[in-house]
């Protein structure tokens, strides 16, 4: 399985985002980015590069990120089916048969064609996780949500 670096599965996010048709015209800022992605702004600023230099976004001073064309659709899987993992943190900082389980899991759904995305942060977790899960569910719709020692 190849192993793509974290600004570049960032990019993707951000593409796929607006495949389904998210963010017309203007891309929110950096800060926003990061919160919706559950990645820091540094990731978002290497992933926001990693677009400027295929030509998808400009940058126009104080303003931020335009769309400089519509990206092309990703395909979708065959069945459309996509797996969400969600754990309080990264699956790397817990016991190793969290990875194994992840790799299974992602073996698995790739021979079916299912797309499967992580995701993690302990604000999903807390007393006021609603609004946050709402949020995230909202961004990344999944056929179906593992959540890691909930």
């Amino acid at each position: 399985m190849e192993r793509r670096s974290l600004p570049v599965q960032t990019a993707e996010a951000i593409l796929a985002h607006l495949g389904k048709g998210g963010w017309t015209g203007w891309l929110p800022g950096e800060r926003k980015l990061g919160q919706v992605l559950q990645v820091s702004r540094g990731t978002v600023r290497s992933a926001l590069a990693i677009l400027r230099q295929r030509k998808l976004l400009t940058v126009v001073p104080s303003r931020g990120y335009r769309l400089a064309a519509q990206p092309a659709k990703r395909r979708r899987s065959e069945t459309g089916v996509t797996l969400s993992v969600l754990s309080s943190e990264p699956l790397e900082l817990k016991r190793p048969y969290f990875a194994l389980m992840l790799g299974q899991i992602r073996e698995e759904a790739q021979a079916r064609g299912w797309k499967v995305m992580q995701h993690h942060g302990a604000h999903f977790f807390g007393a006021h996780a609603e609004a946050n899960l709402a949020r995230l569910v909202s961004t990344f719709p999944a056929s179906c949500w593992i959540l890691v020692l909930s």
